[in-house]
């Protein structure tokens, strides 16, 4: 989802979330697209029970909502911090 961005209303805080290190839904370590394991895992069940056809509309929805990151934005976020290791 290369080209879905976060709703520019919330975009500040969602990334700022982001920037934290913190899940964007609860205080644990974010690991994967800005969520910690146990919402990652939430959002991956959810993604796939959608059909393979919903599943584009459904996750650029997700992103536009500021539910998860975009795949490349965690690294464009953490590549403004020289001090911070890309994992």
């Amino acid at each position: 989802m290369m080209g879905a961005s976060i709703k520019r209303s919330i975009s500040k805080s969602v990334l700022d979330r982001a920037a934290s290190g913190l899940c964007l839904h609860c205080d644990e370590e974010a690991k994967k697209r800005g969520l910690c394991s146990r919402h990652y895992e939430q959002y991956r069940r959810a993604m796939q029970s959608c059909s393979a056809k919903e599943r584009p509309d459904w996750e650029v929805e997700q992103i536009r909502e500021g539910r998860v990151l975009n795949v490349h934005q965690i690294m464009e976020i953490r590549s403004k911090n020289i001090f911070t290791k890309a994992s």
